[in-house]
């Protein structure tokens, strides 16, 4: 839509972008960290304009769940017993309703008495 004269003009658009870098960190727990059975997933996800639309979780690039996340805080209760022990990325993307993605990532060092058997 256009308004105006022949001294100015103003165009509208129904386009939304994002004005400010979305962030998002994991801070707990700290990356290469042992960990074992549940853990909490915990950080931040801030979005300079507007809200995020949800977060997605992976592990060694298998997408293992999402969840609605507004903006601030989360934590993420995860049973690490389905991994095999050993190193493995955690990756989480927060994704803001114009569909920008951002994503932070940890290493952990799984331990788990009784492993799945690799394959």
């Amino acid at each position: 839509n256009n308004i105006g004269n022949a001294n100015w003009s103003l165009k509208f658009s129904n386009s939304f972008i994002d004005a400010k870098q979305p962030v998002v960190s994991i801070t707990s727990p700290a990356s290469g960290l042992l960990v074992s059975g549940l853990i909490d997933i915990e950080g931040a996800a801030v979005s300079g304009i507007g809200d995020f639309d949800h977060l997605e979780i992976y592990m060694d690039g298998e997408f293992i769940g999402s969840e609605i996340h507004k903006n601030g805080k989360f934590s993420i209760k995860y049973d690490t017993a389905i991994h095999t022990n050993g190193l493995h990325q955690l990756r989480i993307f927060a994704v803001t309703k114009s569909g920008t993605r951002i994503q932070d990532e940890i290493s952990l060092n799984l331990y788990n008495p009784n492993p799945p058997p690799a394959v």
